[in-house]
């Protein structure tokens, strides 16, 4: 039976009652500082140095990060890419599975353009650029944009190509493209916002730097993955799939430990330049990766490449803490030192905290709110509630222990699949459904609530043609997406 307390906690986080904390405003500086928000695709908090892995992968991100501000419990939004990015751009959720932002949105770039900032971006997911195809009806080129490069003057974009499948251009080179192009601009007295997406972590796993981590073996470990697979499947993971799996998670490592490489080099230039001073850095992901730590679901095929096809690999149609559990630290102006934050936040936070951070004007549209006005930098916050979307389910989170994947209504209905209630400092990998009925009952009423507001909120200002959605098809199936 769940303690009385927790269901206050939840009562307070449903709005039931007065439960919010002291929090009051920080005091800004007059100067708007410069800001570099770096976005890490794919990357799970537990797989950084940050995050307490066994594993060394982030040593330069654990030190400079050590003098700011560290999220231990910070949440992705979605588990890919397009909705993540749609939602942390803009601070607000949405429903439906695609990313393109609306007329009426201001993503970042937006804001910090109209507030007199230098907008640059260098991001090498094609995905969340423009991009060009021959329509097979009319032979002309179309063009689909999702719309993140909105409020750039600078956007520099891998261009998808097989080379991409390569990682043309691994961390280094964003970080190489990016500080160019500040150092580039004449106007160099005006503050600047710059916007790095990597890519490393991504499949395909081709580290810049292999052979930094040899595999692991040994029983505990190899257990940890046989107990992910159903009773129901008819498969025997044998020391070669296992040996798969401990490499693979080996390179996606190295594809880590390249982009502390490359962070250590960004943080020489703030320092050559004279610009550590008065420029905050954000580290953070769009999402996490699977890594085979649970079972593929049923009404999601697995990809040709996965080798244990019971487990899944992948990103996109789950919300487990390997998907949604992402690295988040600040460090720079305004931003605590040596803070160490538990609370649980949502990368919806990001937009309206950066804006506080450097005094620019925000409304959200739904959920999302500064962690400085919330009061998570000073540890004053109320109980939270923290919510994720993909296309199969939206989870709820109540602080940070009670989680319920409420799986989409026609997979209720069709597929049988029921609800799955967690205790995450009982069971963190989320592997031993709770059957508390009362509190699924009232997670679940939220979650609908939930949904309702977003569906009565603002929509989509038009929809993509056929040619421009069938460009966008084959472009998720260039980088690897299956049905998302």
């Amino acid at each position: 039976m769940i303690r009385l307390c927790t269901y206050l906690a939840l009562a307070c986080a449903l709005g039931l009652g007065s439960c919010s904390g002291g929090a009051t405003k920080k005091d800004q500086a007059a100067s708007k500082p410069n800001v570099i928000f770096v976005v890490v695709d794919t990357l799970r908090a537990d797989h950084t140095s940050l995050g307490g892995y066994h594993r060394d992968t982030t040593p330069n991100l654990a030190e400079r990060f050590g003098e700011g501000t560290v999220f231990e419990a910070a949440s992705s939004a979605s588990s890919w890419t397009l909705p993540s990015m749609a939602m942390m751009f803009t601070g607000s959720f949405r429903l439906g599975n695609d990313g393109d932002l609306r007329a009426s949105d201001k993503p970042m770039g937006e804001a910090f353009r109209s507030a007199g900032y230098r907008t640059g971006a260098v991001v090498a997911n094609p995905l969340l650029g423009t991009y060009r195809k021959n329509d097979s009806l009319t032979r002309k080129k179309i063009e689909v944009d999702p719309g993140f490069q909105r409020g750039m003057e600078f956007f520099d974009v891998e261009p998808l190509s097989r080379a991409h499948q390569e990682h043309n251009w691994y961390a280094d080179e964003i970080v190489r493209r990016g500080v160019s192009w500040v150092d580039s601009e004449p106007e160099k007295e005006a503050p600047f916002f710059l916007w790095l997406h990597l890519f490393d972590p991504h499949s395909p796993r081709k580290p810049a730097h292999a052979g930094t981590f040899p595999p692991l073996h040994s029983e505990g470990r190899a257990a940890s993955y046989k107990a992910a697979i159903p009773a129901s499947e008819e498969y025997v993971l044998d020391d070669d799939a296992y040996r798969y799996i401990e490499s693979e998670t080996a390179k996606y490592d190295e594809e880590v430990f390249g982009v502390d490489v490359a962070m250590g080099e960004l943080f020489s230039w703030l320092e050559s330049t004279g610009r550590i001073e008065n420029t905050i850095v954000v580290f953070t992901s769009d999402h996490g990766e699977g890594l085979w730590n649970h079972a593929t679901i049923p009404d999601e095929p697995a990809k040709k490449s996965n080798r244990v096809p019971p487990l899944y690999d992948d990103h996109g149609v789950q919300l487990y803490s390997e998907q949604v559990h992402i690295p988040l630290a600040l460090v720079g102006p305004g931003v605590p030192r040596g803070l160490r934050v538990t609370d649980s936040v949502s990368s919806i936070d990001l937009a309206p905290t950066l804006y506080e951070l450097c005094n620019l004007p925000f409304e959200p549209a739904h959920i999302g709110r500064s962690l400085v006005e919330a009061g998570r930098f000073d540890g004053q916050g109320s109980p939270t509630e923290v919510f994720a979307i993909c296309s199969r389910s939206m989870s709820l989170t109540i602080d940070g222990r009670w989680r319920l994947h409420l799986p989409a209504e026609y997979r209720m209905q069709n597929g049988n699949v029921r609800p799955e209630l967690f205790d995450l400092e009982a069971d963190p990998k989320e592997r031993n459904p709770i059957a508390d009925e009362a509190l699924i009952e009232a997670m679940s009423a939220r979650i609908v609530l939930f949904r309702e507001s977003l569906e009565t909120g603002p929509v989509a200002d038009g929809g993509r043609s056929l040619a421009e959605e069938e460009a966008r098809r084959e472009l998720l199936d260039a980088l690897g997406y299956i049905d998302q």
